[in-house]
């Protein structure tokens, strides 16, 4: 049962089912306590394991029926006389040539005389009942991989595809999954502070206290180093030269503000407007709007929107603040005012710049990118949502 599990847990994946590492081994260790003999019993114990939501429940539900639903057996054949036999032996070959991995009708073919080798019969024509059982299961299979492998391919499509050439049909899915990654992070950081909040196992100090047990282990010591609370200042570009980019930008504040609270987010265009209480109280979608219908797609000016920063919050920008740029760096061959960047990295504790554009564009045109670029800590491209997910794990390590 254990590839059968594994394969179910892939289909509820791919049908919206988020389903970790460490709750697929709870899974494992549900499905190992109650057993495989009572089918709605082990449907109960999975659900309550893996379904966070009541959307949740009943995906994971249908799944689960579609996944173990059988048409009558009809095959009964000298090679597998019994009927139950010819299901079971079925299913046992399925999983031994990885039938889970089918995704293609045209695998249908491949995956049926695959089946039948396993069973010991070379030819379809042998046995043609128990042939059309075993494509019937490889199709019924097929049903349920297939949404599920289209997804992955899709998201995997989605991660490598550059921002900006992006489909507005995706943005759905696109959304989804910066949804996904804002929860990783989320989940990763607060690892982070519990792990700062107990600190690292001191050796001296345990040792110490536990002479008095011939040197076991029962009282641990432990050095806790104060854990500073990050300070958070995002400007995004929201012009008309990043203009295919701009909603994943935006969704990308609206994660930070959402993981990391002590942030203040800006948006600029020609001129730099504060838009954190817009980020907070909104929805992401209804954020992103407004933002763009108030300030979005107009001419780019770098040196204004740094000066309209410094004149709002510079005096706010201290030794714990970390500064994040998101743009292209184009300022329409306005004054670029280098001057105003320095002074904000004089003051912070490093400033960040997350470019839309791939390295070779960088200082093309009119970008000034590599004008800045010296006064960043550090200069990074998210032209696609993989080099984004890096760039985020980046600023909060």
């Amino acid at each position: 049962m254990s590839g059968a599990l594994r394969d179910l847990l892939r289909t509820a994946r791919g049908a919206g089912v988020r389903i970790s590492t460490a709750e697929a081994i709870d899974a494992v260790q549900a499905a190992e306590a109650v057993g495989y003999d009572d089918r709605m019993t082990l449907r109960d114990a999975l659900r309550l394991t893996l379904a966070k939501t009541q959307d949740e429940a009943v995906i994971f539900d249908d799944c689960f029926d579609a996944f173990f639903r059988r048409d009558p057996v009809v095959a009964q054949t000298k090679e597998l006389p019994d009927a139950a036999s010819a299901a079971v032996a079925i299913e046992m070959a399925g999983q031994a040539v990885g039938l889970g991995e089918i995704s293609l009708f045209t695998q249908t073919g491949m995956y049926t005389r695959r089946i039948m080798q396993a069973l010991g019969i070379e030819a379809n024509d042998q046995a043609p009942e128990l042939a059309a059982q075993v494509r019937a299961h490889v199709e019924a299979r097929l049903a349920l991989s297939a949404p599920a492998q289209a997804r992955e391919l899709r998201e995997r499509r989605l991660s490598s595809t550059r921002i900006g050439d992006i489909d507005r049909r995706d943005l759905a899915q696109l959304r989804n999954m910066v949804r996904a990654l804002a929860r990783r992070l989320a989940t990763r950081l607060t690892r982070r502070r519990l792990r700062a909040r107990r600190g690292q196992l001191d050796i001296r100090r345990t040792l110490r206290r536990n002479l008095g047990h011939d040197g076991v282990p029962f009282r641990l010591a432990w050095k806790q180093r104060p854990m500073a609370k990050p300070r958070i200042f995002a400007l995004c570009d929201v012009s008309g030269s990043v203009a295919g980019a701009s909603r994943l930008l935006l969704m990308f504040l609206h994660v930070l503000a959402d993981v990391l609270p002590d942030t203040r987010c800006f948006a600029f265009s020609g001129h730099l407007v504060e838009v954190s209480d817009l980020l907070a109280e909104s929805e992401a979608g209804e954020a992103i709007s407004s933002v763009l219908e108030k300030i979005g797609f107009l001419s780019t000016n770098y040196g204004r929107s740094l000066e309209d920063f410094c004149d709002i919050c510079l005096d706010r920008v201290d030794r714990r603040s970390t500064v994040i740029i998101l743009g292209d760096g184009r300022g329409n061959h306005a004054p670029p005012r280098v001057d105003l960047l320095r002074r904000i990295q004089s003051q912070a504790r490093r400033v960040i710049w997350l470019n839309p554009e791939f390295h070779n564009f960088w200082g093309s045109g009119d970008s000034d990118m590599l004008l800045y670029r010296p006064f960043c800590a550090r200069v990074l491209s998210c032209a696609t949502l993989r080099q984004l997910d890096r760039a985020l794990s980046e600023i909060l390590a």
